[in-house]
């Protein structure tokens, strides 16, 4: 049987006690009491092992739920909201696009309207590898536990949880070696997400079981440069890891926009 360090074990009950209860108000005090620790020790033990507060994995979580309502019932954007743990419908609203990219009615509707066609069309296109946009540009490189048989996307974030539209993004079709250009100085974090075969249109938009990985270290372009070769490893989720929230389908068609956008300038 596997056994668990006494703060693994502890960052697991917090987040089994939020995928518990994430539809009420769960307060820090209180998680924290849940496994008989302080405010401050919970909290940093919690951000070392999964990268973020407990307050922004409550946030994902309950974005995650009302996704998978927004999909799979037919209850208002405002019943969904409540049902997840949100006082007001405005709230919920902003916070989902925050995190998604895109309203929940929106989201909904994609989902809906395009029944999975989009990127098995997408995965044709001869000139998916690459980064857009000019500026400053960071190399890395994808490995994978095993051969990834579709598409893999990596997108370069400001905040430790992918949020909305990356500020720069690539797509692959195997772990290799890959660019992200047009890179304002500042610290970043990198994620990547494959999108296997058989597609099917839920995984568009939900990513819950697919591999995944992110780079270790923020990384930090100074003066227009990045200094090492961005390494991120993909492998099946962890209980511990927080749900990506942006959805795939969302980053491909902003991969797409961009690159459109630079195939026809003005």
């Amino acid at each position: 049987m596997m056994t668990f360090s006494p703060h693994k074990s502890a960052v697991q009950a917090i987040i089994e006690r939020i995928d518990a209860e994430y539809h009420r108000v769960l307060t820090l005090e209180e998680l924290a009491s849940h496994v008989s620790y302080s405010k401050f020790h919970a909290e940093r033990l919690f951000q070392r092992r999964t990268g973020l507060s407990i307050s922004q994995y409550l946030s994902l979580v309950r974005i995650e739920k009302s996704k998978e309502l927004l999909m799979y019932s037919r209850e208002s954007v405002g019943d969904i909201s409540a049902r997840v743990g949100y006082a007001s419908v405005s709230t919920f609203s902003r916070t989902f696009k925050e995190y998604v990219g895109i309203q929940p009615n929106v989201f909904r509707k994609m989902y809906r309207d395009l029944e999975g066609a989009i990127v098995p069309q997408m995965s044709s296109r001869p000139d998916a590898p690459g980064g857009i946009g000019g500026g400053s540009a960071i190399s890395g490189v994808v490995t994978a536990d095993r051969p990834v048989k579709g598409l893999i996307l990596i997108g370069l974030f400001a905040e430790p949880a992918p949020k909305g539209a990356p500020l720069s993004c690539t797509l692959l079709r195997e772990a290799c070696p890959f660019t992200l250009t047009g890179v304002a100085d500042g610290q970043y974090y990198a994620f990547a997400l494959a999108l296997e075969f058989p597609w099917i249109s839920s995984s568009y938009f939900s990513n819950s079981h697919g591999l995944r990985g992110r780079a270790h270290l923020p990384v930090s372009v100074r003066q227009g440069s990045e200094h090492g070769l961005v390494r991120i490893h993909l492998r099946p989720p962890l209980v511990t890891d927080p749900p990506i929230a942006v959805s795939p389908l969302y980053l491909l068609q902003n991969f797409w926009s961009k690159r459109w956008q630079m195939s026809n300038p003005g």
